[in-house]
C-alpha cells in the first residue's frame, strides 16, 4: 500500500473501490451517488437459473452483503476497531 493509502486509512477517508481487498475479509462500501453505506466483502454469488432458483453453476464474483445480495460500490473503508 502506498504512502497516500495509509494515510488515508489512518484518516478515516474513502478510497475507490478499485484499491480494496478482495481477500474477503469485510469492509465498508459506499456508492457516491446513491450515498448508501454497507458492510461488504469480495465473494462468489450463486447466480440465478432460468426457473429462478439458484444455480451452482451460473456464479458471479463480486461486492456482497451478508443476505448474499451483490453491491456496485464505487468506494470503502475498513471497519472501526470494536469497542473495548
Amino acid at each position: 500500500m502506498t504512502g497516500k493509502g495509509k494515510r488515508a486509512l489512518y484518516k478515516g477517508e474513502w478510497m475507490p473501490i478499485a484499491s480494496a481487498p478482495t481477500n474477503g475479509n469485510p469492509i465498508l462500501v459506499s456508492h457516491s451517488t446513491y450515498k448508501w453505506v454497507h458492510e461488504a466483502f469480495w465473494g462468489q454469488r450463486m447466480g440465478d437459473s432460468d426457473d429462478g432458483e439458484h444455480d451452482e453453476y451460473n456464479t458471479e464474483w463480486g461486492w456482497l452483503r451478508d443476505d448474499d445480495s451483490g453491491l456496485e460500490p464505487t468506494h470503502w473503508m475498513p471497519l472501526p476497531k470494536a469497542p473495548q
